[in-house]
């Protein structure tokens, strides 16, 4: 089983922000997703933003951007999908290897915005992400092929719509149907909650049927207000282990 671990970044300080991707860097993280206002749950970060943390963190791929031109809900007027279009090339041109974003009509996909969206992305080499906007439909296994079918490469999810504020060690029995329904056609990231304290419970739960996975962690792994260096760590050496005790 593969496990990547991935730190999602708060850019509205820039010595902050310096510090927690050198610190991801260092304690070993794999991907760091960058957020403007994390208390809106995230926003799209500047391109001096993004070219700080790339320069720092190296590796292009595992440098993610937050597409969300706005707070609230993630249904968006055509004048927001073309200001995400304008976006989505900003952070390319700054140096993310990756964006992260959503787009719902309801509470079912906007496939027209995704299919505006999508081809940006791929001309500019990017990868995508599709955010927690998915825990709010209602149909999340049709969401998951028509995510496949146009080559999403992940699908962030805790289990349980982001107004619960639950976590995702709570919702595993609707994370492993989303695992399930991915059949290895779309890397799953868990998010929402996952701390050092509770990663081994979760991992022992979870059930990835060769589903590509991945952990995604914020407030867990912070220390006054910065990336902390030995939870990350820490929580490394858990994933290591729980590896090995699998094979």
């Amino acid at each position: 089983m593969t496990l990547l671990l991935e730190i999602c970044i708060d850019c509205d300080h820039m010595p902050s922000l310096r510090r927690s991707v050198t610190n991801a860097l260092a304690g070993g993280a794999e991907r760091i997703e960058l957020c403007s206002a994390i208390a809106l749950d995230g926003l799209t970060p500047t391109a001096e933003q993004i070219r700080a943390a790339r320069d720092i963190f190296g590796r292009r791929a595992g440098v993610l951007a937050m597409i969300r031109p706005r707070a609230g809900d993630f249904c968006y007027r055509l004048s927001e999908i073309e200001r995400m279009a304008e976006q989505i090339a900003m952070a390319a041109d700054a140096g993310a290897g990756g964006v992260v974003l959503g787009a719902l009509r309801g509470r079912a996909l906007d496939l027209e915005a995704l299919d505006e969206l999508l081809p940006v992305i791929r001309g500019h080499q990017l990868s995508v992400t599709f955010h927690r906007a998915f825990d709010e439909l209602a149909d999340k296994e049709l969401a998951i092929e028509q995510l496949v079918e146009r080559g999403v490469e992940r699908v962030l999810t805790a289990g349980a719509p982001l107004a619960e504020r639950g976590a995702a060690a709570d919702a595993v029995e609707r994370i492993n149907r989303t695992l399930a329904a991915a059949r290895g056609r779309i890397e799953v990231v868990v998010g929402g909650g996952i701390s050092c304290a509770n990663i081994l419970p979760l991992m022992e739960k979870l059930v990835p049927a060769d589903t590509p996975l991945s952990l995604h962690s914020h407030s867990g792994l912070h220390t006054g207000g910065l990336a902390d260096i030995g939870l990350i760590r820490e929580m490394l050496r858990s994933i290591r282990s729980f590896r090995m005790r699998a094979v």
